[in-house]
């Protein structure tokens, strides 16, 4: 929604990053609830996911605060009078497709097994969760600057950084030996190589389809990285039971040599501009 509301290419890369960089504030106190919350009562976590409850609650409440037209087309009623142009699953969207998918499955990989990875090494829950703060918080904070990072390097330059993030994060749990300092350090890299993969992935996607046809797209592009996702997360477990911590890294490098090869085997495109911006242009 904020990638299409905006008038220019400069606002929509600024408001999606206000937008995720929101995440900040949840992936500072989301670890500090589990980890302050999950002893308190004799079955664990309990008190934990009655707390996650409460803000779940409170975000459906904070939804009648919003326009009851918000996200509806008014111009709607005119525009069907005009066949919209038909959407095809081009290259060039499922290109940009898996790059979300692999950015989102490569650190739901990562994220999912460090806390298993951390108790095994002796490391407490809320030690487990102060590294998982860190990761949360460098998943988000870097969309503050992301309209610098794409004005200066471009999208591609974006996701190829990203890719390098994630790759150097993983390589490190095979060079040295595991501390908590490396923990941090590798849950970091992890946090804002996601960054930089899914919302570069994202804003390549936009270019992919016509506008009149976003629903369809933006539903078969969530249908992409969520399964993807859903496939990391239940992939993360077994693979620390059989083979251990630097093994679910490592089966992260050729899925992202994957998302290089599709960024570098696509066209540079231009974002994608309201029908407004477009006229007045």
């Amino acid at each position: 929604a904020a990638i299409d509301a905006p008038r220019s290419p400069s606002e929509q890369s600024a408001e999606g990053a206000v937008v995720t960089g929101g995440g900040v504030v949840g992936g500072v106190a989301g670890p500090f609830v589990g980890g302050h919350f999950a002893g308190v009562t004799a079955i664990p976590y309990v008190r934990a996911f009655v707390a996650l409850s409460l803000v779940c609650a409170a975000l459906a409440a904070s939804q009648i605060l919003l326009s009851a037209n918000l996200g509806r087309d008014t111009g709607a009623g005119a525009v069907r009078a005009v066949a919209p142009p038909a959407f095809t699953l081009n290259s060039g969207f499922l290109k940009a497709s898996a790059i979300c998918a692999i950015g989102f499955a490569v650190m739901t990989l990562t994220m999912n097994a460090a806390p298993l990875s951390l108790q095994m090494c002796g490391y407490s829950l809320p030690v487990s969760s102060t590294v998982l703060q860190v990761h949360f918080a460098l998943m988000y904070l870097p969309s503050l600057f992301n309209p610098v990072l794409v004005g200066a390097i471009g999208l591609r330059g974006l996701v190829a950084l990203g890719a390098v993030a994630s790759g150097f994060g993983c390589v490190l749990t095979v060079l040295t030996e595991q501390t908590l300092t490396l923990y941090i350090v590798e849950l970091g890299l992890s946090g804002i190589g996601w960054n930089f993969l899914f919302n570069g992935g994202t804003l390549l996607l936009a270019s992919t389809y016509p506008a009149a046809r976003k629903t369809r797209a933006q539903g078969l592009n969530s249908l992409f990285v969520y399964g993807a996702n859903l496939v990391a997360s239940f992939s993360a477990g077994a693979l620390m039971a059989s083979f251990g911590w630097p093994v679910v890294n490592l089966v992260g490098l050729p899925l992202l040599a994957i998302a290089v090869l599709a960024l570098w085997s696509r066209q540079e495109p231009k974002l994608a501009l309201s029908p407004e911006a477009a006229e007045r242009r």
